[in-house]
C-alpha cells in the first residue's frame, strides 16, 4: 500500500529527518520520503503488518503532525424530480453516508 500524508509542525532539515525516521521505524513500513517543500511524506507499507493510524501516530509521538492526504475532487450530478426542501435534505443525507463523500450540496435553481 502506498499513502501520502501532510505533516506540518517541521521547521528544518533536521525536523524532516526526525519524521523519516519515525515513520521508517513503524513495523511494516517498507519506505518513506519525505519532500520537506511541499511537507508530503510518501510512505510504502505492508497493510498487514501495519496502519495509516499507526503511521500517523508514530508521527504525532515525534512531535509533529500529520493527517492523510485524501485527493478531493468535486462531480455535479443533475437530478430530476425534487420540488422541495425535504426533497433536498433526503438527497443530501443519503449522498453524504457513502463512503468517500466529505460534502453533498443540492441546489434547487439550477
Amino acid at each position: 500500500m502506498e499513502k501520502t500524508f501532510n505533516i506540518s509542525g517541521m521547521t528544518c532539515t533536521a525536523c524532516a529527518r526526525a519524521v523519516e525516521k519515525a515513520s521508517s521505524r513503524v513495523p511494516g513500513v517498507i519506505e518513506a520520503n519525505l519532500n520537506f517543500a511541499v511537507e508530503k511524506l510518501y510512505v510504502k507499507y505492508d497493510e498487514k503488518q501495519t496502519s495509516a493510524d499507526d503511521i500517523i501516530k508514530a508521527i504525532e509521538k515525534a512531535g509533529y503532525t500529520a493527517e492523510e492526504d485524501i485527493e478531493k475532487r468535486e462531480k455535479v450530478i443533475g437530478i430530476g424530480g425534487m420540488s422541495c426542501a425535504a426533497c433536498v435534505k433526503a438527497v443530501e443525507r443519503s449522498v453524504k453516508k457513502l463512503d468517500g463523500i466529505y460534502k453533498a450540496e443540492v441546489n434547487l435553481s439550477t
